[in-house]
């Protein structure tokens, strides 16, 4: 397993600063460069010119925590990460990572190793894919197709345990089906809301205020995470094997409805852009 932090590291000596972190340090030719990597054109003059003032508006305001919880605008912003972090992992992706090998031995007949490992290489599989995709689609249409298939995955695992716990209904032909359900969850998962969230709670957050977002986003992340893993725990252990995808289908879709309405779109939008938005209350009218 130190193969992939090592592949992390090398790779993160070749990844650019970003436009804002060297506009912060007065490096400008930096950042127009960044920007020209970023953006995959040469013709960023209007787009930089643009993100320098807003940039130094931002600056010249010093941000604290006090502001990210007393100004309505951060407030808002606040608000729509941590529910955004709460229904990502309350699809029940962590929990079932997890517990992954135990739920293989408990309904297939596969071998624990060779279910984990499968999983494993499919996240990978995907998350390389998404590189390719992840700029060419929406934020919002990003979220809304994974949390969907997502559902589809989890009430699909919910319905087969039931089956098989509860009638006398033999289903030992096919003991595949959740492996299938499992590692088609996780391809849904992690092609869309395990590659997109982190990257929109970096792009809604202004400058002076994201390193302050970012660490709640990290608490929310941590609470989120142990919660989910819990109720899958407890769940499983005391009512039944299939009431965890339950509850955790029925949260995946009232997330489909809260991106739906309240979260708005980044995909090509400058910081200051968004931020308008969010005052007008575009897809988000949550506050």
């Amino acid at each position: 397993m130190a193969v992939f932090p090592i592949i992390f590291w090398i790779c993160s000596m070749f990844m650019p600063e970003s436009p804002y972190y060297y506009l912060m340090k007065n490096k400008e030719e930096k950042a127009k460069h960044s920007l020209k990597i970023l953006r995959r054109k040469k013709d960023v003059e209007t787009e930089f010119d643009q993100l320098n003032i807003f940039l130094q508006k931002q600056m010249s305001e010093r941000g604290t925590f006090r502001d990210l919880f007393c100004i309505p605008l951060n407030r808002k912003i606040l608000i729509l990460v941590t529910l955004l972090r709460a229904f990502q992992f309350f699809t029940g992706y962590m929990a079932f990572t997890s517990y992954i090998q135990l739920l293989i031995v408990q309904t297939t007949n596969f071998s624990p190793v060779f279910g984990s490992s499968l999983l494993i290489v499919s996240g990978i599989i995907i998350m390389t894919l998404g590189l390719f995709y992840i700029d060419k689609i929406g934020r919002r249409t990003l979220f809304l197709v994974s949390m969907v298939l997502c559902f589809c995955a989890l009430i699909s695992m919910a319905v087969f345990l039931s089956i098989h716990d509860y009638t006398s209904i033999d289903v030992s032909s096919v003991s595949i089906l959740p492996l299938v359900f499992v590692i088609a969850y996780n391809v849904f998962y992690c092609g869309g809301l395990g590659i997109g969230v982190n990257i929109y709670i970096a792009e809604v957050y202004p400058s002076n205020i994201k390193a302050k977002g970012l660490a709640i986003a990290s608490l929310v992340y941590a609470v989120t995470l142990i919660s989910s893993t819990k109720v899958y725990q407890f769940t499983t252990d005391y009512i039944g094997a299939s009431v965890p995808f339950y509850i955790f289908a029925g949260t995946t879709i009232v997330g489909i409805a809260y991106i739906y309405f309240f979260i708005p779109e980044t995909k090509g939008k400058t910081l200051e852009l968004i931020q308008q938005e969010l005052r007008k209350g575009k897809k988000s009218s949550i506050i």
